[in-house]
């Protein structure tokens, strides 16, 4: 009886080692997927990025031409589409009927202009660019609607985005743009095989876009989740 009650012992042991590390592994993964901030990087040209005191810098508007300032408007911006999302509207070219493509893309909402959630987190110096890490710390709504989001079944998709190596932040934003496009598209071709005339929905920014330059160009790796609401066909007669 002994011998018995102790083989079950171990066994029962056996059990609980093997499933920790699962059940750990589960309890991370939920732990990020219940998190309370979200983390956005910007780069800037080095030679542009003088020594900046962030704690200072709302005190300017989003128009201005500072590079501080443009590294904000720009964490603010990739903050913004990570909890409030987008929506948007494509016309893929068409040779034949003459049409050009055309992508719009505008924010759902988007955090305040002086928020001061929004911090510098981490600031690392290179060669010839600065890294900004920026963090935002959630709100309960936002951490709500952020979760709704994720939540519901959207599809997911990814592009990868490039432009002309240009002082940031304008070829920082063609980049991720033409990456937000490509993930678009790519979505787009797997559900239908007749060109659309229009497509257009919403859509959220899964994660921070990640940025680097190679070659001479700016690339963007973007990674979203989205509805389509709207797939409009040209009309056959």
């Amino acid at each position: 009886m002994g011998s018995y009650r102790l083989g079950v012992f171990f066994l029962l042991l056996l059990f609980v080692v093997g499933f920790l590390p699962l059940y750990a592994q589960s309890f991370r993964g939920n732990s990020a997927a219940l998190a309370n901030d979200v983390r956005v990087t910007v780069w800037y040209d080095r030679e542009a990025f003088p020594p900046t005191d962030f704690s200072r810098t709302w005190e300017g508007s989003p128009g201005d031409s500072s590079p501080a300032l443009g590294a904000l408007e720009m964490a603010r911006n990739f903050v913004s589409g990570m909890i409030y999302g987008y929506t948007y509207s494509y016309v893929p070219p068409d040779l034949s009927r003459r049409v050009t493509e055309e992508f719009i893309l505008e924010p759902a909402n988007r955090i305040p202009w002086g928020d001061e959630r929004l911090s510098l987190e981490d600031y690392r110096d290179f060669e010839s660019w600065v890294q900004m890490t920026f963090r935002y710390r959630l709100s309960d709504e936002q951490v709500l609607l952020r979760r709704r989001w994720l939540g519901v079944q959207v599809q997911n998709s990814r592009g990868l985005g490039q432009a002309p190596l240009s002082l940031p932040p304008e070829g920082t934003a063609q980049a991720f743009e033409a990456g937000f496009l490509q993930a678009v598209r790519t979505y787009a071709r797997g559900i239908t095989q007749d060109k659309p005339a229009e497509i257009s929905g919403r859509a959220i920014l899964a994660d921070s876009p990640r940025i680097w330059s190679d070659k001479g160009q700016f690339m963007a790796d973007v990674k979203i989740q989205l509805t389509i609401d709207d797939l409009r066909y040209y009309e056959v007669f």
